[in-house]
């Protein structure tokens, strides 16, 4: 892949983590797939996607999703 197939790429990743983030945030209840992560929030998931996801190429951000900070 070239960098723009790249980054392309990336902003559909970040998309799709904010997207799990909000439907986890509606009714965690409905994703059995996520049991262990009972007692966990929204802003918590979509803080840990944030961090997982900084590192990837491009600008591209979702808004659903918390500005990742620096290491």
């Amino acid at each position: 892949m070239n960098l723009k197939q790249k980054r392309a790429a990336a902003s559909l990743l970040i998309r799709a983590a904010a997207e799990a983030a909000a439907m986890y945030g509606d009714d965690p209840e409905n994703f059995p797939e996520w049991e262990d992560l009972q007692g966990v929030s929204e802003g918590e998931v979509a803080e840990q996607f944030a961090r997982w996801l900084r590192g990837l190429p491009g600008d591209a951000w979702d808004a659903r999703l918390p500005m990742p900070g620096k290491r």
